[in-house]
């Protein structure tokens, strides 16, 4: 073997044999290779991640939603009306509905959203309702969110919570 090449091997064997005594010992065994290894966190265990959902945040677009269906089911059945306004998260009213077709307006809302309950308001404007999210509605909104943070994922899982 040429003497060049002959060297080179030497010297990446002793290199090699040098790396392993530092690493894992003599003899080499899993055990010092285990103590000489530090993880980190992530790689110890896992990595726990919890999504938060504000549920104000929730059933506020539940109630736009149902705003703008109600704003295209009621421009369909020709029903006028002034403004449909969101008051809080789980309320809206609906002002200046057509007189004549107050039983229509009533019947969109039993039908089509039938989580609302209805009271005729009396304000300035007239034929006002305030829509009010049902409790029940508001409890379905909130239920999965608590579910899912009383149970936290086990350790070295991931978990999102919606």
């Amino acid at each position: 073997m040429n003497k060049r090449i002959r060297t080179r091997v030497i010297v990446i064997l002793a290199f090699t044999l040098l790396s392993i005594y530092f690493f894992a010992g003599f003899p080499p065994t899993v055990e010092h290779m285990k103590q000489r290894i530090h993880l980190g966190l992530d790689l110890q265990g896992g990595v726990q991640l919890v999504l938060k959902v504000n549920t104000n945040d929730a059933i506020r677009a539940n109630t736009n939603q149902t705003i703008e269906s109600l704003k295209t089911q009621l421009q369909k059945e020709n029903i006028t009306f002034r403004q449909l306004v969101r008051t809080q998260d789980d309320q809206f009213t609906a002002n200046g509905v057509d007189p004549s077709k107050n039983s229509d307006f009533q019947r969109i809302m039993s039908e089509l959203h039938s989580d609302w309950d209805v009271q005729t308001t009396n304000t300035d404007a007239p034929n006002s309702y305030l829509m009010q999210l049902k409790q029940a509605q508001a409890a379905t909104l909130e239920q999965p969110v608590e579910g899912a943070l009383d149970h936290p994922a086990p350790r070295g899982k991931t978990r999102f919570a919606w």
